[in-house]
């Protein structure tokens, strides 16, 4: 995730954040009681909380019950004070979301791309979807951020790679890209990534406060949530386990060079082509009345439950691969709840996650599958925007980037329907 401001980024004030967060979660709602909760003075208390209300993030409401002297006034937090922008981009669609300052989604749009879309052609689609989603809630503050989850890995500096050969997103700025046109902040990170921070906040139990998020879509990914924190590596490219070998033969060829990668057989590309095969061969009567060019891995998919035998060969060895992978990821990091997404891992359900759950139990340490638990998303078809739209709010509502919000409510900047 790379933070690209539009203005100067102010010294980090840690009780506001503090404050605002309490409030936000309703752990401490009066002044008596935050200054309970921070140990922070009562003088400091008043002043951050007065700061938030003349920022429009607190509002005072009905005073609650006093235990003697001045009743204290209840603090809520105004979600409404603001709005966010989210966007996935996937590998075939994208899918859009405007939300609050509680992160809470107001309005969503999805639509296809083009297989291997530009930059250019992706982020104008993408603003598009923007403009009607701006356009369509009424009861919304001005915008204050942008979220967007890329397919493929995002460097520190920002800048994103190709997944296609000559697609022209290597070492393209997303986030300059819309802050130049709508001039707040920008986020910007791997889909996955973005996915496993919605599916863990979806959760918000314990299990999701160490989760590995698997997206089995066009191609195949991961992103891991440790101790409630999004774990991005050394240069931005954990999670990649779409490239990691679980097979010896060589005549599977990845996209990246490789053979025998597991997005080779139990990618969304892969199983559409072995669905091609099938029907060719005249092996899959479900799949016999569709096109070769029109065959989808949803096809597929559909045809395993329905019990198309052919169809069900193609999933179960993309079961026993996608195990193998997860079964060896698992090993190295203990997460406490699996979780299979995506378009095909969303429909698939236990067509993969019970062959994950035996590969789990059959090739992992036995202390690391204790307490495992292996499950379909909650939301395979909203977590990137969810988790993006999370992403940005949290951001905005830290430290660095709350002193900023006082600076555009005295220069008028802050007060308007929409940003750009």
């Amino acid at each position: 995730m790379v933070d690209l401001p539009t203005s100067p980024v102010t010294s980090r004030d840690a009780p506001l954040e503090q404050v605002v967060a309490l409030i936000r979660d309703s752990q401490a709602t009066t002044r008596p009681a935050l200054v309970q909760v921070t140990g922070l003075s009562r003088k400091i208390v008043i002043q951050r909380v007065d700061q938030l209300i003349s920022m429009g993030l607190v509002r005072e409401g009905p005073t609650t019950v006093s235990t003697g002297g001045r009743p204290p006034g209840r603090l809520d937090f105004a979600a409404d004070a603001g709005c966010v922008l989210a966007v996935e981009l996937g590998a075939t669609g994208m899918t859009a979301g405007l939300a609050d300052l509680s992160g809470r989604i107001l309005a969503e749009r999805s639509r296809r791309l083009p297989f291997g879309a530009s930059p250019r052609v992706a982020l104008t689609r993408a603003r598009q979807m923007f403009t009607r989603l701006l356009d369509q809630v009424d009861d919304r503050g001005p915008l204050r951020g942008i979220g967007v989850g890329v397919l493929g890995p995002v460097s520190p500096g920002g800048l994103t790679m190709d997944v296609v050969a000559r697609g022209g997103w290597a070492d393209f700025s997303v986030g300059d890209w819309f802050g130049e046109r709508y001039h707040v902040p920008v986020w910007v990170d791997n889909e996955v990534n973005m996915m496993a921070v919605g599916e863990s906040r979806l959760r918000g139990s314990a299990s999701g406060q160490n989760l590995l998020y698997v997206k089995v879509s066009t191609g195949v990914g991961a992103g891991l949530v440790s101790d409630g924190h999004l774990y991005r590596g050394a240069s931005g490219v954990a999670g990649e386990i779409g490239h990691m070998t679980v097979s010896a033969d060589r005549s599977l060829v990845c996209w990246c060079g490789n053979s025998g990668s597991l997005a080779t057989l139990a990618s969304g590309r892969s199983i559409a082509k072995f669905g091609v095969v099938a029907m060719r061969k005249r092996q899959s009567p479900f799949l016999a009345s569709i096109a070769p060019r029109q065959i989808r891995d949803t096809d597929v998919v559909d045809g395993a439950h329905a019990g198309d035998d052919a169809c069900a060969r193609i999933m179960s060895r993309a079961g026993d691969a996608l195990g193998l992978a997860v079964a060896g990821a698992t090993n190295l990091v203990n997460p406490a709840l699996i979780v299979i997404g995506g378009r095909v891992g969303g429909r698939a359900a236990h067509l993969l996650t019970e062959p994950v759950r035996q590969a789990v139990e059959g090739h992992t340490f036995s202390l690391a599958t204790e307490t495992i638990s292996i499950e379909s998303s909650e939301g395979a078809y909203s977590a990137g925007v969810s988790g993006a739209a999370a992403t940005v709010v949290e951001e905005l509502l830290s430290g660095d980037h709350l002193a900023t919000w006082q600076e555009c409510l005295d220069d008028g900047t802050g007060t308007g329907r929409e940003a750009g």
